[in-house]
């Protein structure tokens, strides 16, 4: 039986497995009562109460209490590690131990699969799960938000039949720039406000206050945290331990059947050469982050009273997917009028056509939807976005890898507001099209 000099190192890692474990269903429970706290059919001004109270106290408490369990976990692993060092006479090593979670069994909780494979997918991208906390805002997190992505071109530059992350990396910094960019919905709002095919509602985000913009941009912060809680535990599963290591999350209820079917295709392909195999699995992968990990925070916001349509649609109308050969939305899909011109069909007491009577259609810059829709994004995700990344990878894959190994931060600030007032000008203000019809 070993002895050793201090704490028992056993006991130091079932403790922090407590935690860690405690941490992660305190955050569940933090995401899951919000989901159904604002998805709920209660209205009126004790509802909008109640909603205030749970955003600007309840929830960042319970936050708060899943990060200092996460945060004194890790100081038991590290604690532990360093006492086993300790004990056998290698203190030095103690100062380059890695805090870890001890490799979870077949008998593993979810919690316990999940806590282990993210804190893999934390430390390769060198984020501190513990202070990763969406309501602080994008500035105080623009570090984290920047090493999700690098973190995903990562994974794609080690396996490129990992295309989803390179896809998620090529999209990201579009995304995030977003995250910096709220406050200028504002004024875009202003300049949208009564023209043809924008919903109503523009005056009201015209003149949102703050607490309505810092919704905006914690949801958008949350959103990344989810699709990284989730793509990234099942990334380094596939990687750590193969289809096994995928199945146990399926059969921990940590993914569902299709998900592990999903992996079953790029882990076939992989195996066989075969790039259809693999594009339908990562693709299935992309439904996933969308419709599971993604839709219902895309419909709180568009939910969101009163500036929730208008600040959706903005987002639609000024988002660009940052993949070449992909386009905006409302290139994919304008919004289009037609407006009968006034006049008999024929000159008046003869055979003739009047050539002045006829419809005029109007081909508008704005789209003619919104991606808080799920059908809607879905569309334009399938046939315009996602083609454009796949050729992309078929016919020039080394541009493909050169993009996503830049910089993250550089394509951030390209894709800010700021950078592209120029274009969008042009592009809102000037790319009408009018067509004539007799």
């Amino acid at each position: 039986m070993s002895t050793y000099v201090g704490a028992d190192p056993v006991q130091l890692d079932a403790l922090g497995e407590h935690l860690l474990s405690r941490a992660a269903l305190l955050d569940e429970l933090r995401l899951r009562l919000t989901a159904e706290l604002f998805d709920t059919g209660w209205a009126g001004p004790d509802a909008e109460d109640a909603r205030s109270d749970w955003d600007a106290s309840h929830a960042p408490a319970l936050g708060s209490a899943a990060q200092l369990f996460h945060a004194m976990s890790q100081t038991l692993f590290a604690n532990a590690g360093a006492q086993r060092d300790a004990s056998a006479g290698e203190v030095a090593l103690a100062a380059l131990y890695t805090p870890r979670i001890p490799f979870p069994g077949p008998d593993a909780t979810p919690e316990e699969l999940q806590a282990y494979w993210l804190a893999i997918a934390a430390d390769r991208a060198g984020i501190d799960m513990s202070v990763w906390d969406p309501a602080l805002g994008a500035t105080v997190l623009k570090d984290t938000v920047t090493d999700v992505y690098t973190y995903y071109g990562k994974l794609f530059l080690e396996n490129p039949n990992l295309q989803w992350a390179g896809m998620a990396n090529m999209v990201g910094p579009s995304l995030s720039a977003g995250f910096f960019d709220i406050e200028m919905f504002r004024d875009l709002a202003a300049k949208f406000a009564g023209l043809p095919g924008v919903p109503p509602g523009m005056d009201l985000l015209a003149n949102a206050s703050e607490a309505e913009l810092k919704f905006y941009e914690t949801t958008f912060l949350q959103m990344e945290k989810d699709v990284f809680t989730d793509m990234a535990m099942q990334h380094e599963a596939y990687l750590g331990a193969g289809m096994p290591g995928i199945q146990q999350l399926g059969d921990a209820g940590l993914i569902d059947a299709q998900t592990v079917q999903a992996w079953e295709k790029i882990d076939l392909g992989t195996r066989t050469g075969d790039q259809d195999l693999v594009m339908q699995g990562n693709e299935e992968l992309l439904h996933r982050e969308q419709w599971t990990v993604l839709d219902r925070n895309y419909q709180l916001m568009y939910d969101h009273s009163p500036t929730g349509p208008a600040f959706t649609y903005a987002m639609t109308a000024i988002g660009e997917p940052s993949i070449p050969g992909a386009h905006g939305f409302g290139e994919y899909r304008p919004f289009e009028f037609t407006q009968e011109t006034p006049g008999p069909d024929r000159i008046p007491f003869t055979p003739w056509d009047n050539p002045l009577q006829g419809s005029v259609t109007v081909t508008t810059p704005f789209p003619d939807g919104n991606l808080a829709n799920f059908n809607d994004r879905w569309d334009y995700i399938t046939h315009d976005t996602l083609p454009a990344f796949q050729d992309l990878l078929r016919n020039d894959p080394d541009q493909a890898r050169a993009i996503i190994s830049s910089d993250v931060v550089d394509r951030t600030e390209d894709n800010r507001i700021y950078n592209r007032l120029d274009t969008l000008g042009e592009h809102y203000f000037t790319d009408w099209k009018v067509d004539f019809d007799q």
